[in-house]
C-alpha cells in the first residue's frame, strides 16, 4: 500500500536533472547549497545531480558534495563541453520534466537555447551579467 502512494506521489511530482558547473559551488557552504537544493526540491523531485569539475577533488571535498546528493564528475579539461553532452543526453534521451544548469559563464547558452523549447530550463548564477544574457532568450 505505503509503495502504491509513493508511486502515485511520484508520477505527480516534475522529475528535475540537475547539472552543476563545480567552480560555482565550490566556494560555498554546505548549508548554502543545501539551501538551494531544497530550493530546486521545492519545484519537484531531483532524479539525478551531478557536479563537474576538471581538478582532482580533495576526499573531503569529494564527501561534502556526495553528502549533499551531488554526484561528482571529474573531467579531463573542459567542464562545459562534458555538461553541454550531458545535458543533450538527458535532454533526448530520457523522460525529465525540468532541467536545471548551474553555470558562470555563458558557454552553455547555445545548449540551453536549444533545449528550451523541448524542456523547461532553470539557469543559476552568481555573475549578474551571465543571468542578463540567459534572460534575454
Amino acid at each position: 500500500m505505503t509503495e502504491r502512494i509513493i508511486t502515485l506521489l511520484r508520477k505527480d511530482t516534475k522529475k528535475i536533472s540537475c547539472f552543476f558547473e563545480g567552480t560555482i559551488l565550490h566556494d560555498l557552504t554546505n548549508k548554502q547549497i543545501a539551501e538551494m537544493i531544497n530550493k530546486i526540491k521545492s519545484i519537484g523531485s531531483i532524479r539525478s545531480a551531478k557536479i563537474f569539475f576538471d581538478i582532482k577533488l580533495q576526499s573531503e571535498q569529494h564527501k561534502k558534495f556526495i553528502q549533499l546528493g551531488l554526484k561528482p564528475i571529474i573531467v579531463p579539461s573542459d567542464v562545459d563541453l562534458y555538461m553541454a553532452l550531458d545535458i543533450l543526453d538527458t535532454l533526448y534521451f530520457s523522460d525529465k520534466d525540468i532541467i536545471v544548469v548551474a553555470v558562470k559563464d555563458t558557454q552553455l547558452l547555445p545548449v540551453i537555447i536549444a533545449a528550451r523549447d523541448k524542456i523547461e530550463i532553470m539557469v543559476i548564477t552568481n555573475n549578474r551579467n551571465v543571468a542578463e544574457n540567459f534572460s534575454n532568450y
